[in-house]
């Protein structure tokens, strides 16, 4: 149980290190669209 639980915190927090670089690049449109699509 306790993996499970580090591992999706790990997979947020990579996540939104990945978003975070993307975002840089991101117009506000096209943010918008991968927030939705998330």
């Amino acid at each position: 149980m306790q993996l499970v639980q580090e591992t999706n915190r790990y997979k947020k927090k990579t996540f939104w290190s990945k978003y975070i670089i993307l975002k840089k690049y991101l117009t506000e449109e096209e943010e918008t669209i991968f927030l939705i699509f998330l």
